[in-house]
């Protein structure tokens, strides 16, 4: 899979359509020239003049938007599975939210072997109260004292981001944040059960996962159900209480977190594709990416399946999914900072399943349409809002002069159906072209 360039000279993308998705403007029959991993000029395509100093490759009715964003992945051992599927789905970028300091060598060294530039944030292993036999990718924060020495050992192994699980204790939670500022770590993840996402927010974490803690904070009964969250045997009994906290849904509570969030520029990433595969909609479906994965991860997924079905806790799923897909709603009504993240990871940890790599990206934005955000606005989840909290906006998000070349070059409007955004016919990595039909 060596990604590189075909040859040196500067690359140009001839009668190319750029979709702005910043305002959904699209520049029709643009060049588009490429030189190093820089965009260096884009001008009018009866502008060219000398086509022999060019490597072109002509774009006529093909769309261009930024590369996309998987904000809530979990790469852990699978690098050889999940690279390839990625950049086949235009996924260029991705913020890995836990896996151990070993897989996350491994793959950056997987990356750098095959001269593959991708962009690569990652909060190292998960902070929680417990860690799991035969698997490094969890730190126990609860038993420690010395809450600095876990942050200073996140720095120093490279971690871009903390990532704090539901079972971390408050004392410690507060310390982390304390800690986290001196070493400029920003916290990200669950919402803990015992700290209130009130406070999680005005405390500084800067993205809260999979919509936790809204619903127990917008509870008319929060302080009754917290008890219940905090002192439940396991994170499956505690997140039962999810319906008595919709139940007794407080509007105006509601609004007075989303204007903090707002006012504080936390994000986030709601991961509604992966709610929606325990749903009776899609908890017998054989999905297309069993083919590319081990007959023993599928048996596990299948026995998940017989497990919940088991306990009868479908409906509950059901439940939920609609609640908080109308929460979603809500918050794109108040224009709630939103990034595309999946949960994907393909392990056999019990909670994660019938979603894959790559393709799931496309899952979520469509999940995002569907509760009522515009093609356009499904799109920025997965491009722009990224790297606005990234802080990197000055080189990604946009095709213009002087930005790092990395975007997709689609056969169709994603503007007119965002299921468009898969119909992807090259990648630009860093300047490097390449079709996605080679990498599966």
């Amino acid at each position: 899979m060596k990604y590189q360039r075909y040859d040196d000279r500067p690359l140009l993308l001839k009668s190319a359509n750029i979709i702005d998705l910043y305002s959904g403007y699209i520049h029709y029959n643009k060049n588009i020239i490429v030189y190093s991993d820089r965009i260096i000029d884009i001008q009018d395509s009866v502008c060219l003049q000398d086509d022999t100093k060019y490597m072109i490759v002509d774009c006529t009715d093909k769309f261009i938007i930024p590369a996309l964003w998987d904000m809530h992945i979990h790469i852990l051992c699978n690098a050889d599975l999940a690279i390839p599927h990625l950049l086949a789905n235009g996924v260029l970028g991705i913020r890995d939210m836990g896996s151990s300091f070993k897989e996350i060598e491994s793959l950056r060294a997987k990356l750098k072997e095959n001269s593959l530039p991708m962009n690569v944030y990652v909060t190292g292993p998960i902070l929680d109260d417990k860690t799991i036999p035969g698997i490094d990718s969890r730190i126990n924060i609860a038993e420690t004292d010395d809450v600095l020495s876990v942050v200073k050992e996140l720095y120093e192994s490279g971690s871009d981001y903390i990532k704090v699980h539901y079972k971390v204790p408050y004392d410690k939670y507060c310390k982390l944040l304390k800690h986290a500022k001196k070493f400029k770590l920003p916290v990200v993840g669950h919402v803990p059960y015992d700290v209130s996402i009130m406070e999680a927010i005005r405390l500084g974490q800067r993205s809260l996962e999979h919509l936790s803690g809204i619903f127990l904070g917008s509870s008319s009964s929060e302080d009754v159900l917290r008890e219940r969250y905090v002192t439940a045997e396991n994170n499956m009994l505690a997140e039962l209480n999810e319906k008595e906290a919709a139940e007794t849904f407080d509007e105006n509570k509601f609004e007075e977190i989303m204007k903090a969030s707002i006012e504080n520029d936390v994000y986030y990433t709601p991961t509604m594709r992966i709610m929606k595969a325990a749903t009776s909609e899609l908890i017998d479906s054989k999905p297309e990416f069993y083919k590319y994965i081990s007959q023993e991860l599928i048996d596990f997924m299948e026995d998940f399946t017989k497990e919940l079905k088991k306990f009868n806790l479908i409906p509950f799923f059901d439940y939920m999914y609609e609640q908080k897909m109308k929460l979603l709603s809500k918050m794109h009504v108040l224009k709630v900072p939103i990034m595309v993240g999946t949960d994907s990871h393909c392990s056999m940890l019990g909670d994660q399943f019938k979603i894959f790599y790559g393709c799931s990206v496309h899952e979520e934005m469509q999940e995002l349409v569907n509760c009522g955000f515009s093609n356009l606005e499904a799109l920025q989840c997965a491009t722009i809002n990224p790297v606005k909290f990234l802080n990197i906006a000055d080189d990604f998000g946009k095709i213009e002069t002087g930005k790092i070349a990395d975007f997709l070059v689609l056969n169709s409007n994603p503007l007119e159906d965002i299921k468009n955004a898969q119909d992807i016919e090259y990648i630009v990595l860093k300047g490097m072209l390449k079709p996605v039909k080679e990498f599966i």
